[in-house]
């Protein structure tokens, strides 16, 4: 009986299976757009001031992905020297505020990054950050009066939704806004991958459950 035959048919049935797994797992992360207004720019942009340099967007998110990975918006802005913005994420946990209810936690943040002249596109990769199907995405422009800056609005977003109305905040408290007969809809494209825990657990069961089966057959060969 080649006792080492069988051990080494029982650790190849596992390593194979476990690369067929981890191919499953991969598949299942590949990234999908759950958001995306970036296609019907209205030509207008909603401008930041000096007492509300911080304005939002409540978006609902399509599909099931929730680990969000790329996020990407638009912007204008003309100002002298250098001046800064900084992107964020809320859960809408905060106050009822007319008949929404207001962003109040921080779920995610960037570093403050500098402004470009013009229109631009802005892309932050990398971020892995799990949310709710419905949150507030949010951009805050330096508190500068040589800064004329805000960002693009959109028509009605073609993947995911959100309301016609935006988040201003005012003095530190958020207000909502609407611009009459445009669309109260900024532009902003997201994509994201299923929960990593989700794909973790799924992969440790398979190799578990994979070392059991080989454990078993290379003991029934060897006895």
């Amino acid at each position: 009986m080649n006792i080492r035959y069988f051990k080494q048919l029982a650790v190849y049935s596992i390593a194979t299976s476990a690369i067929a797994i981890a191919g499953v797992a991969s598949a299942l992360a590949q990234p999908a757009v759950v958001y995306d207004n970036s296609s019907d720019f209205t030509g207008s942009y909603y401008p930041k001031t000096s007492g509300a340099p911080t304005i939002g967007d409540e978006i609902f998110l399509a599909g099931t992905e929730r680990t969000i990975t790329t996020f990407q918006f638009d912007y204008y802005a003309d100002f002298l020297g250098t001046q800064q913005a900084k992107l964020y994420m809320y859960a809408n946990d905060g106050a009822s505020v007319d008949n929404g209810v207001a962003p109040s936690t921080v779920l995610y943040e960037t570093e403050l990054f500098n402004l470009e002249q013009g229109y631009n596109t802005v892309t932050i990769t990398d971020i892995n950050e799990i949310v709710p199907r419905n949150f507030t995405w949010a951009v805050s422009f330096s508190p500068s009066q040589y800064l004329d800056a805000g960002l693009l609005v959109y028509e009605n977003p073609t993947v995911g939704s959100s309301w016609d109305d935006v988040w201003v905040q005012e003095a530190g408290q958020w207000k909502l806004k609407q611009f009459g007969d445009l669309k109260a809809n900024l532009g902003a494209k997201i994509t994201a991958v299923p929960e990593f825990s989700t794909i973790q657990y799924a992969l440790l069961g398979g190799l578990i459950v994979l070392g059991a089966c080989g454990y078993r057959r290379f003991s029934s060969k060897t006895a």
